[in-house]
């Protein structure tokens, strides 16, 4: 064997040594100038799902102070926004929600769901043409959003768009969008099938505290409760009606035959007997 032929051998065999050596070797992980900002997002979002937990009970002033708590630690915590712009909203604060959701995009401009909570948000403030433009941005982010078809859909309408207002239903339903439908709660509550009671909560009893919770739910096609959102009612006797009125089923509500879900409002009384 000559010697160069030798020498390319080896030159092979320690080729295939360093492949099978960086086979076997872990995947790099975080530098160190990436571990804190790694811990920091880890931080944020365990206290970001604190703030849900409390968003769930009705606790929403608590759960903007999560929230704020989970910016301060990663300022570019996209989510973050998003959720305190939910809770502002449930706290009829519909400018401070309509900045949230501006942060979130400014942060994630695709975020074609965020184009969509900011535009539905400011149709509340009747600003009709600034929601259509949220929700065409929406649409230009994710062609294929049912939801921000519809809510494009609720927009032309209110503008007087008739026609463009039913293309772009017939859009969302192609997509899957399922038509919702709101319903009293006193004729809603004529269709109960089960309906747990709330455990009164004992230390809201002792000290007398009186009075009526009231809830924004959806109802879906089987008659069970999908979403539930305080409106008002005591701190200390919300989370038990909440959790009660969770648990109920009503009798599923029929549009022309088929089953729809429902948008309603719920009370529920708590009243002491002497």
């Amino acid at each position: 064997m000559t010697i160069r032929c030798a020498h390319a051998i080896t030159l092979a065999a320690l080729a295939l040594a360093a492949v099978r050596l960086g086979a076997q070797q872990p995947a790099p992980g975080p530098s160190p100038d990436e571990r804190p900002q790694a811990e920091a997002a880890k931080q944020a979002e365990a206290v970001k799902q604190e703030g849900d937990r409390l968003a769930k009970a009705g606790q929403y002033a608590a759960a903007l102070e999560a929230y704020s708590r989970a910016i301060q630690i990663d300022p570019k915590f996209a989510a973050a926004y998003k959720s305190m712009g939910m809770a502002h909203r449930r706290l009829r604060q519909l400018e401070n929600a309509i900045q949230d959701y501006g942060q979130a995009i400014e942060i994630d401009p695709a975020d074609a769901e965020a184009y969509v909570e900011r535009g539905s948000t400011r149709l509340m403030l009747r600003k009709i043409d600034a929601a259509i433009e949220d929700f065409d941005a929406a649409i230009e982010k994710k062609p294929d959003y049912a939801r921000a078809y519809a809510a494009r859909s609720g927009a032309k309408s209110q503008s007087g768009d008739k026609q463009g207002a039913a293309e772009d239903m017939a859009k969302a339903r192609s997509l899957g969008f399922t038509m919702r439908i709101r319903v009293g709660g006193n004729v809603q509550q004529a269709k109960l099938i089960y309906q747990p009671r709330p455990v009164y909560p004992p230390e809201a009893k002792k000290a007398g505290i009186t009075g009526v919770v009231r809830m924004d739910a959806i109802i879906g096609k089987d008659g069970t409760i999908q979403d539930l959102s305080l409106v008002s009612g005591d701190p200390a006797l919300a989370p038990a009606a909440i959790d009660a009125v969770r648990q109920w089923v009503y009798q599923p509500t029929l549009l022309n035959g088929a089953p729809v879900e429902v948008v309603t409002q719920i009370d529920v009384n708590f009243t002491l007997f002497r």
